[in-house]
C-alpha cells in the first residue's frame, strides 16, 4: 500500500491505485459470473446481490480513478467511490434473508423457525433497506462540508441498523439448524440442505465483521487506525465481501430453487432409491 500522509480531503490516506485496480478486476470477475448464474438458473430474487457485485466493482474502479488526482481529487469519484463500497453489502444481505427464506420452504421446516417464515423475509429486508438508505443518504451528504458530519451520524445509524438486523438474523439461523438437526422433516433427507445453511453461516459472519469493522472506524477519530491506514479497509471489507461473493458463486441458490420446484410438485417430484450400501437415498430431479 502507498504510504500514509494527513492531506485535506475525504480520505485519510493516500488510496493505492494498484490494489484498487485489483479488486476491481476481482470483483468485476464475481460479478460476471453472477450475472450468468442468475440468467442461466433464474434466481431473480438474487439480482440485489448482483448489484452490490456491481457496486463493489465500479467502487475500487473509481477509487482507481481518483487515486491517480492525489493530491487535487475530485469531488465525484471520491464520493462515487466511497458510496458504492459502503452500501454493497447491504445488497448482498437482502439476497441472502431471501435465500434463507427458500431454504425453510427447500426443508419444510417452518416450525423450526422462530419467526414466521411469511414475516422472516418481510422484516429482514425492511431492515437492509432502513440501513441501506441511511448509509446511502448519509455519504451522499458528505460531499458537502455543512452536512458532513450530520451525514456522518445517519451513516452511524445505518450501520448499527445492519448489524442488529445481521446479529438476530445468524441467531435465526442457528436456531433453525439446531431444530432441524434434531428433528426430522419430510424433505430433510433429500435435499442438500446443509451445504446452503454452511454458506449462510459463513457469508453471514463475514458480512457482520465487516460491519463491525466499519462501525468501529464511524466511531473512532479520523486520526484512528482504521481510518489512516488503507491496507486495513482491504482486509476488513474488500477481501471479506469478495470471499462472500465467492462462496456463494460456488454454492449458488439456484440449486435450492430447482429442489423447491420438485418439493412442491404433486408427485413429489423425487425419484429415490436405495443404491447405496449403507441405504443413503439419492434424488434425481427434472429441471
Amino acid at each position: 500500500m502507498a504510504p500514509t500522509v494527513k492531506y485535506m480531503g475525504m480520505y485519510d490516506f493516500v488510496p493505492s491505485k494498484a490494489a484498487a485496480i485489483a479488486f476491481g478486476i476481482l470483483f468485476l470477475i464475481t460479478t460476471l459470473l453472477h450475472l450468468f448464474q442468475l440468467v442461466h438458473k433464474r434466481t431473480w430474487f438474487y439480482i440485489p446481490f448482483l448489484i452490490g457485485c456491481l457496486f463493489e466493482a465500479i467502487g475500487y474502479m473509481t477509487r482507481a480513478k481518483s487515486a491517480t488526482q492525489y493530491p487535487d481529487y475530485d469531488l465525484g469519484p471520491e464520493v462515487i467511490q466511497y458510496i458504492l463500497i459502503l452500501v454493497a453489502p447491504a445488497l448482498l444481505a437482502a439476497s441472502i434473508y431471501m435465500e434463507f427464506g427458500r431454504l425453510i420452504i427447500m426443508t419444510d421446516g417452518d416450525r423450526f423457525c422462530f419467526i414466521r417464515r411469511t414475516w422472516l423475509t418481510k422484516i429482514f429486508v425492511i431492515g437492509d433497506i432502513i440501513s441501506f438508505l441511511a448509509q446511502f443518504s448519509g455519504g451522499a451528504m458528505l460531499a458537502n462540508d455543512t452536512t458532513a458530519s450530520k451525514g456522518q451520524n445517519i451513516m452511524k445509524v445505518g450501520v448499527v441498523v445492519q448489524l442488529l438486523f445481521f446479529g438476530v438474523f445468524i441467531a435465526t439461523i442457528i436456531v433453525f439448524n439446531m431444530r432441524l438437526s434434531k428433528q426430522g422433516s419430510r424433505t430433510k433427507h433429500i435435499v442438500p440442505w446443509k451445504k446452503h445453511i454452511v454458506a449462510l453461516y459463513c457469508t453471514g459472519i463475514l458480512i457482520l465483521i465487516r460491519s463491525i469493522f466499519r462501525l468501529i472506524e464511524f466511531v473512532e477519530s479520523t486520526d484512528g487506525p482504521l481510518s489512516r491506514y488503507e491496507w486495513l479497509s482491504y482486509v476488513f471489507d474488500a477481501v471479506l465481501i469478495l470471499i462472500t461473493c465467492v462462496i456463494l458463486n460456488y454454492i449458488h441458490p439456484g440449486e435450492i430453487k430447482r429442489y423447491i420446484k420438485a418439493v412442491q410438485s404433486p408427485i413429489g417430484g423425487f425419484e429415490m432409491d436405495r443404491r447405496h450400501d449403507h441405504g443413503a437415498l439419492y434424488t434425481s430431479m427434472e429441471d
